[in-house]
């Protein structure tokens, strides 16, 4: 999983955090994710439907601000 940090901290500083969220869907569906992805800076996640109440409700309990 580091490696995978890692390369998407790489990513962020080059395409910038609107990219990424929308390529890593599957990523930004995992709650246990959610605030490793809001400290990165990432400000927008995609995901599908079933997903969208879970990743909202760990947004707001994050305490990335």
């Amino acid at each position: 999983m580091k490696a995978c940090n890692y390369t998407i901290k790489d990513t962020v500083g080059v395409y910038g955090a609107i990219a990424i969220g929308r390529a890593a869907a599957q990523l930004a569906a995992d709650t246990t994710m959610t605030e490793t992805l809001l400290r990165m800076g990432i400000d927008e996640l995609s995901v599908s439907a079933p997903f969208v109440l879970p990743v909202r409700d760990a947004v707001r309990r994050s305490t990335v601000r």
